[in-house]
């Protein structure tokens, strides 16, 4: 598979993740992130892959430790301005 190939395919997968995680989110009126975007910015600005392990298909799969510490950063971030005190 050409890299063009493998990520149009890996957008498609996050797109349907995402998609589907919000859907049940709306329903059961659970605030969702979307991580795909930072997912995506972090893994471009740095050159690596924020999903996928050695013994795996580059780039695809679960989150790898990358993947997991900026989704902990994006998480971290959401609940410190949500929970934000007055001053």
């Amino acid at each position: 598979m050409t890299a063009q190939v493998t990520r149009a395919r890996c957008v498609a997968i996050q797109q349907i993740q995402h998609y589907r995680i919000k859907s049940l989110g709306d329903r059961l009126n659970i605030t969702t992130l979307d991580t795909v975007p930072r997912l995506r910015e972090y893994a471009e600005k740095n050159k690596t892959c924020v999903q996928g392990f050695p013994n795996a298909l580059p780039c695809e799969g679960h989150w790898n430790s990358q993947g997991h510490e900026q989704v902990g950063q994006l998480i971290a971030e959401h609940l410190c301005d949500k929970f934000k005190a007055e001053p």
